[in-house]
Order: structure tokens, then C-alpha cells, then sequence
């Protein structure tokens, strides 16, 4: 998750870079060692230093993807043509530190409602990841939902990851859907909007680009679920 840059006047911790993975042409892992424990909650973000000689300090922010790790955590980042933070973190060499603060954010699960369901589009799917499978992996008995979606197929990543959830998961659904698919494309289509299931008794959680987000979140009000029960957050 990309947002303004920002100077922090806290406590700079370090981290450093031991894999990299590529997702798709334009999306990229990063998985990170933690130079002391890292204590964060999952749905929440860290803001890393860009350190790309310019002339004025940026800070960036990316979601934490992984579950709770002592000295461990993931982040899944998007190119933006032109971006600091991403192109700058494309680069990064194996075992190059970076300098961060956090962890920040109040897009944390919330074990309010017997139902919940995610809504991402691309590395909104971020966070949830981390939260969905922290869950998961302590036994949730809350019925979890995710609908993931992406512009066309050379655009998915998780995939496998996110089947494997729910074929070992009786109480969690995924679903993928493609906004623009090829002829021979036989899963979901169409708009995040139209796998939506509005449920009272349903806790939504949102992510992705600042259009998308607004877009879901007026059309989930519109069905009469109140603000309490909308959890959100965008970025670009």
C-alpha cells in the first residue's frame, strides 16, 4: 500500500532483506529479518525510509502480508511507473537494510460478528492475507470470505495459496474474479460489486486503489450495513 510520504519524529527500526520473490510482472515479494522483535498485528503496515539519494526525505507505506513473526515479515508491492518506494525497493540488493517505522494501522480483524468478508483488488490484498491466515491457522471458527480482483490474468498471484486456505478451511471461501477476462477464462467476472453477499451480521473489510475503495463502500452503505460494520482503507 502506497501513500503521501510522510517524516516521523520516532524510533527508527532496521530490517534486513533475505528473499525476493516475483508475483507477477509487476508485483514483487519482499520477505525481511527484523533486527528486534517485531510486534504488530495483522492487517497493519510499516512506513519504510526511501533512501534513493534525492534531495528531500520519503517515507513509504506497505501492509505487512505475513503472519505474526518474531523476526520475520513479508511485504507484496506493486510497481508504480515513477514511484519512489517501489522502484527504489525493486532494486535492493539480498542482505541491504532498510530503516523503518511502525507497525501503524486500524485495519485489524474484528471478532464482533460470527461473519466476515474481505474485499480487495490487487495489493490491496495485502493485509488480509496476513489476517486471513493468522486466523486460520489459530482455528477461527468465524465464517471468512474473500473476493479478490484483478484486471486481467497475467495479473493474479495467491492464487494457489488462497485455494489451499479453503480447501483446508470448511469455514473460509475464496473467490478471484477478473474484471477483464479472456474468452476461455471459466472462474468469477466482472467487478468485486457483483460477489458481494450483504449480510447484517457481516463484518466488511476493504482494500485497494482509492476508486475501488470508495466505489465498495458506498455500494455496501447503500444496502443499509452501518459504518461500524465497514472497515477500509485505500491507497494511491
Amino acid at each position: 500500500m502506497v501513500v503521501l510520504c510522510y517524516v516521523f519524529a520516532m524510533q527508527i527500526q532496521k530490517a534486513k532483506l533475505i528473499e525476493r520473490k516475483n508475483l507477477t510482472e509487476n508485483i514483487f515479494e519482499l520477505k525481511f529479518s527484523s533486527e528486534k522483535t517485531l510486534n504488530f498485528t495483522p492487517g497493519q503496515f510499516i512506513n519504510i525510509k526511501i533512501e534513493d539519494a534525492k534531495n528531500f526525505p520519503c517515507f513509504r507505506a506497505y501492509s505487512i502480508s505475513s503472519m505474526i513473526d518474531e523476526k520475520t515479515f513479508e511485504l507484496c508491492i506493486k510497481i508504480i511507473p515513477n514511484g519512489r518506494g517501489s522502484n527504489w525497493l525493486k532494486n535492493i540488493e539480498l542482505n541491504s537494510e532498510i530503516n523503518f517505522l511502525g507497525p501503524y494501522g486500524k485495519l485489524i480483524f474484528k471478532n464482533n460478528n460470527s461473519s466476515h468478508i474481505f474485499i480487495a483488488t490487487s495489493v490491496g490484498v495485502a493485509p488480509f492475507k496476513s489476517i486471513i491466515e493468522h486466523e486460520l491457522n489459530n482455528n477461527s471458527k468465524n465464517n471468512i470470505e474473500l473476493i479478490m480482483g484483478v484486471r486481467f490474468e497475467k495479473d493474479i498471484f495467491y492464487m494457489n495459496e488462497f485455494n489451499s486456505l479453503a480447501d483446508s478451511n470448511s469455514n473460509f471461501k475464496f473467490t478471484l474474479t477478473i474484471s477483464r477476462p479472456e474468452k476461455l477464462w471459466k472462474g468469477a467476472k466482472g467487478r468485486v460489486n457483483k460477489h458481494i453477499k450483504i449480510n447484517k451480521n457481516t463484518q466488511y473489510y476493504v482494500c485497494g486503489s482509492k476508486a475501488v475503495v470508495n466505489d465498495v463502500v458506498r455500494w455496501i452503505k447503500e444496502k443499509g450495513i452501518p459504518e461500524e460494520q465497514i472497515n477500509f482503507e485505500n491507497f494511491g
